[in-house]
Formats: C-alpha cells, structure tokens, sequence
C-alpha cells in the first residue's frame, strides 16, 4: 500500500459526517498507537479513550474537545501526524449532510453490529442462565395445551371477528407455530430459523432445554414467534384479555407505534425478495465481514429490506443524531419484554436486564432493529435500564463489563471496528488519491493544450509588443538595469529556469536584442514569452517606471498565508513538465530536454493556513500555494497593456499554462489571485475562468472529449472523473 501521507502532497482525508470523523480519528490514532513500542503512550491513549466514547455516545461534535484531546496526544503522535489530524478535524464536516446519508451510516452500522454479533456468538453467564427461565414457562404452556383439539380465543387477541365456523384447533395452531421457526419458514423476519424443515415440538423442547450458547439465535426466535403467535391465544380466555391489554394495550398501543410512517418511520414498502444470510445492520453496498449463517437460513432483515419514511419527525430527529435508523421502535421488544413481565420469570431486575440485552442481541444481529429501537422500548414502557439516555451506550457497556466476559467481547468489537475502519479508509484514501492525481493530469493536458495555440493568443502578443514598445523607448535604462542587477540574466539564462532564453547572452546590449527578437515573433513558445513577461514585470518595470507613477498592483498578496512551508531546501532540477505526480500520468505527458527547479518539489501545504484548509479534502492540487508569479503578471499587463475583461482571462490562462507546465503552480493556485483582477473563478469549476477564444478552440474540442466532466457546462465537477478514462 503506497504512502499516501507524503510530506510534500499531503492527502488530508475530508469527512462529511461526524460519525466518519470519529471514526477516521480513531482509525488513525489506534493505527499509530500499534506502532508505537516506546515512549510515553498515556496522552496517546486518553486521546483514543475520548474518540471511543465519543462513537458510543454518538455525541454531537465538539471541536474543542478533539483539538484538546490530540494536543494531548501531541507527543505520542509526533508533529506531522498531529498537524494533518488537526488540518482533518478543522476541514470536516463543514457542509449539510443529506438524510440518507445519515441513514447509511456505515460506521456506527458497523460498530453496532459487530459489538451485538460478538456477544452472540459469545454470551455472557448472565445471558445464558436468564434464557432458561424463560424457555420453562415456554415449555410448560405448550405442554399444556398440545393435546388440547380446541381453544377459546379472545377476539381482542387476534383482532378479528369471532369465526361461524367455530373456535381454532390448538393443533393446528401449535402446528403453524412450528412451521414459523422451521427451515421452511415463510416468515420474512425469522432470524434463526430451526436447521430442520418439519421440527417437532418435542425437538423444540430440546433445542429450549439444552440452552447451548450456539443457538442463542434459535431459541430467541422460538421465543418472540410463541409471544406473537400462541401466548396470547393459549389457555383461558379472561388470562388472554390480561395478556392483550398489557402487550397490545400498554405496550404496542404507546404513542411509538401510533403510525407506521410518522412515529416509527417506516415507509410502505417491504421488499421481501430481498435475503441475506449475513448478520448486523450493514446495507448490501456496504462490504463488512460480519458472521454469516447458512445459506439455508436466508431471512429477510429490515436493514436491507426496507427504507426509512424520511418525512417522519422520529426519522429526522433519529438521524440527527446520528444514530442508526433500521425499522423504528421496536414492537418485537414489547412481544420479547412483554411476555417476561407477564410470566414472572425473571424476579431480579439483574436478570430482567440480561434478558432484554439478549433481545437486543437478537433484533441487531438479524438486522432487524437498532439497539437503540429496542432500548428506547424497553427504557420508556417498561422502566429498564433508568440511566439510559438516547444513544448514550457507554453507561450500559459500563454496567455489563462487570462480566469479564462482555468487557472481551467490547474490547473485540474494537478490534474488528479497525479492521473495518483500516479497509475503508485506506480505499478511501487511496480513491481520494486518485482523484487529485487525475485532477492534476487533467491541469496539465491543459496547460499543455493552451500552450498549443500560443501564436493565436492576442492578450500574450500584446503584451509582448508593449513591453517590446517600452524596452525600444528605455533601451538605455533597459541595459542599465541589466547591468545592475545580475540575477536578471541569471533569470533569463539559466537552465534551472523553466522558459528560459537559449543561447545565452552576456552583454546587456544583446540580452536587449534578444528580448526584443523574442518578444517580437509570434512563432515563439509560450513559456519563453511569458517567462520574459514575468522577469520584465518583477524586476524590470518598477525600475524603469521610476519617473511615473510608482507601480500601483491591482492584485494583493498576504505573504503571510501563501499556504506553504519550504519542505526542500536542496532541490534538484527535473525534466518532468504539468503538475501531475502519478508515473503513469507522467510518463503520458512526457519530458522536455531541459532540467529546471519547480516548485512542486520545494515546497508543501501549511496545514494551518485558511488558505490551504479552504481547499484541503476537495481534490484539488497543492503545488506551492498562492501564485505570487500571477500577481506580478497580471498587476503589469493591465498597468501598461490595458487588456480588456476578455483579454485579461485569455492571459490569465497563459499565464497558468506557464506555471503549470513548469511544476510550479496549479489551476486553483494561479485562478485564486486573478479573481481579484476581475477574472471569473469558482472553486473546482474550470469552463467560467476560459475566454471564448479558448473555447471555440480545436484545442479545447480535443481535451472536451478527454475530459468532459471537468468541461462540461452545470455538471459538478464532484462527479468524479472515470477511472476507465486514465486506461484510454
């Protein structure tokens, strides 16, 4: 896996949600904290300790709070990680988030699921010794009717009018019973479907007897499908109206399930052809490695079945939170809940607690609700758990890791949230890579395509017969100035210098006819015009407009926030031009002959800078920051050329072709300083910057084709370009 964190092409990764920040924080500190060996690790891991329940809380974010908890962490993290997590922290979550993609969720999707999956698989003693009781009474009512042909059922038990053709057969009940927990199951939900197609009550009663921590699944399933099918129509009738009135009353008749669409958010539609054999609450484009169960035991789990009605008050207030939306308050928690509080099965609030933590287990795991659609049931209706408040999971892990047992399964659900994190942030990261990189062979296939049409520029050729006009008139001043100051000729010269004048001149006299040879043929390429434009205007024009006016710039610059920090300071020249850093976009632009100094290898993002934390997380290439290059340019052709708007974007854009083809400056580098000479800029939109002349151009009909969706009018450039089209 490549390092996308270089030191001078930081890749800081932008996270939309707050869930994704925490969980990109947490990725990254626990990531260092594994290879840290030695040293002082106590501010490292109180900074991971603050992420941790900041993701069981779902608490809102709180800026100060993570700043404070990796300035803590500084020491453990060393500068540079803690400069880029801090650039992160300030970057993200800075725009609206649609709701559905605070219902998709996957991270706190994740850790839920993996925290429910692991202790299902690995329950507590609690767990395992609270289930029983409950399977007794089970047990008992069965046997106790299973030879019973009929049975007097209450019309408010089944919620219909009383058949004329009499009462139901308790068989054929007990038989239908059956069938909803067997192999054979037409029921959508049956999570943990019996391993046989035609079970018999008495392989029921021993699945129920034995209580093997392995089929905890089975025998919840038998449970909540006897609460929803048989409790509350076996034995007599006044002792059914009892049942109803509390489950269906009490329970199920709270303003929870008032509506379907409004107070528990669900929409209408059910897909059920939609199965799954794997557990948790992923969506099915979220790749995780959860638990699976056999093939055979597909269900049909609300995570994957069904949408949210996002018009819902709970929805909206559900997801603001950022807690996970799977199907609404959970009416299986009152069928599980509800039958145990009538039964008296569980005397002790100990155990009445462990129980509703297995229904949790067993609603999440099968995808069918949240721990917070059951919690917020079993809290509000019932009285469990009094210290629990929405989302706040961490009181409840607190109160279970009593058992050692609970306190390895958290500590594994951490394990194996890493591991999901440590797979979508390095796909993440190396996607957002990639899409800066295609950026920047994008910029520098234009600046190569505006460098093709240089004789048809007429903004650079008047600019070039002005400062010809004003060298002819000052030619004297000219060659003194030359004399004067040696760095110019250096600047026009030297090799190291991209566009530089060949063969080289030693007397001002010649360096004045060779300005003016240049400057005068039209055949001549655009990095040489615009490097003699850009020495003229930094050294030459304040000098020989001394007698006028001094030098007003239309164009301001705070040196203080160029963006950048010198990274190199013993920079070797290269003979790479465009801005693009990937070898396989460089080797299709090619190389010239000359080696020149760019700026792409001196210089690196300050992550401290608006400038850069404007720009940072967007795909948009850092080269060396604010183009001061541009300033002087442009601040000289409309003091002494007087372009006009048009002409003004036409040598804008020249003047970012030779930045650009020279690694010294990107697009948005150079645009930002020319939108404060009037010239059309908005950020990662490229067509408003481009005069007509450029657009009507073959030039620009050719890189059109290449690259429409950086060039196509009202398309967000957020779409990003296809990676298919990098193998053209």
């Amino acid at each position: 896996m490549p390092n996308f964190f270089r030191s001078n092409d930081k890749t800081i990764h932008l996270c939309k949600t707050t869930p994704e920040l925490y969980s990109y924080l947490f990725w990254r500190l626990s990531k260092h904290n594994r290879l840290v060996l030695n040293g002082d690790k106590s501010g490292l891991n109180s900074a991971l300790n603050t992420i941790k329940q900041c993701i069981t809380n779902h608490s809102a974010l709180d800026r100060a709070q993570l700043s404070q908890a990796l300035l803590s962490a500084k020491e453990g993290l060393g500068q540079a990680l803690y400069k880029e997590l801090n650039c992160t922290l300030q970057i993200s979550c800075r725009e609206e988030v649609s709701l559905r993609a605070k219902w998709k969720n996957p991270f706190y999707r994740n850790f839920e699921s993996q925290l429910m999956t692991n202790i299902l698989l690995r329950p507590t003693a609690a767990m395992i010794n609270c289930v029983p009781l409950i399977s007794k009474k089970v047990i008992e009512i069965l046997k106790n009717n299973q030879l019973e042909t009929k049975v007097e059922v209450s019309t408010e038990a089944t919620g219909e009018q009383p058949s004329s053709t009499g009462t139901p057969d308790t068989r054929e009940l007990i038989r239908d019973f059956l069938e909803k927990i067997s192999l054979e199951s037409t029921v959508p939900e049956a999570f943990g479907k019996i391993k046989k197609p035609n079970p018999s009550l008495e392989e029921v009663f021993l699945l129920l007897e034995r209580n093997d921590p392995a089929d905890l699944h089975q025998i919840l399933q038998i449970h909540v499908t006897f609460a929803r099918n048989l409790y509350r129509v076996l034995d007599d009738p006044q002792s059914q109206e009892a049942r109803v009135a509390f489950i269906d009353g009490k329970l199920r008749g709270s303003p929870f399930f008032k509506d379907w669409r409004m107070t528990r958010g669900r929409e209408f539609f059910f897909d059920t052809s939609i199965t799954s054999s794997k557990m948790g609450l992923m969506l099915r484009e979220q790749a995780s490695d959860l638990p699976e169960l056999s093939e055979s035991q597909k269900w049909c789990p609300d995570a994957i079945c069904q949408e949210p009605f996002f018009d819902s008050p709970y929805v909206q207030e559900i997801l603001a939170n950022d807690l996970v939306y799977i199907s609404g308050p959970s009416g299986m928690t009152t069928l599980f809940l509800g039958m145990a509080e009538l039964l008296q099965s569980l005397p002790m609030t100990e155990l009445k607690e462990s129980y509703a933590l297995c229904c949790s287990v067993y609603l999440v795991s099968g995808g069918l609700h949240s721990w917070h659609e059951a919690l917020e049931v079993a809290h509000d209706l019932l009285g469990y758990f009094p210290e629990y408040q929405r989302g706040k999971y961490q009181t409840l892990l607190d109160h279970f890791s009593q058992d050692p047992v609970f306190q390895e399964n958290i500590e594994k659900t951490w394990d194996n949230f890493f591991q999901f994190c440590d797979k979508h942030f390095r796909y993440a990261i190396l996607h957002d890579d990639l899409k800066t990189r295609y950026r920047e062979y994008f910029e520098s296939k234009l600046a190569l395509a505006i460098s093709d049409q240089s004789d048809s520029l007429q903004s650079v050729a008047k600019v070039s017969e002005t400062i010809a006009g004003i060298i002819k008139e000052n030619k004297a001043e000219v060659e003194s100035i030359l004399f004067k100051n040696r760095l110019i000729k250096k600047e026009l010269y030297d090799e190291s210098y991209f566009g530089c004048l060949h063969p080289k001149q030693e007397m001002p006299e010649t360096i004045v006819d060779n300005l003016l040879s240049v400057l005068s043929n039209r055949k001549a390429d655009l990095e040489q015009l615009i490097h003699i434009h850009s020495v003229f205007a930094r050294h030459v024009s304040d000098e020989l407009l001394v007698h006028k006016e001094k030098n007003i710039r239309i164009l301001h610059i705070d040196t203080k926030d160029r963006g950048r920090v010198t990274l190199n300071q013993q920079v070797q020249p290269s003979n790479y031009i465009g801005i693009a850093r990937h070898p396989l976009f460089n080797a299709r632009i090619g190389q010239v002959a000359q080696r020149h100094f760019c700026g792409i290898d001196e210089f690196g993002p300050d992550l401290n800078s608006p400038f850069y934390l404007n720009m940072a997380g967007k795909h948009i290439p850092f080269i060396s920051g604010k183009s001061g290059h541009t300033v002087k340019l442009l601040s000289g052709a409309k003091q002494y050329a007087f372009l006009d708007r048009e002409e003004v974007k036409e040598y804008t854009l020249a003047c970012f072709a030779y930045l650009t083809k020279g690694r010294n400056h990107g697009f948005h580098e150079v645009m930002i300083m020319a939108k404060s000479a009037g010239v059309d800029y908005e950020m990662e939109k490229y067509l408003p910057s481009f005069p007509q002349t450029f657009i009507c151009s073959p030039q620009f009909q050719r890189l059109h084709r290449e690259f429409p969706e950086f060039l196509e009018h009202e398309k967000s450039i957020h779409r990003n370009a296809d990676l298919r089209s990098t193998l053209r």
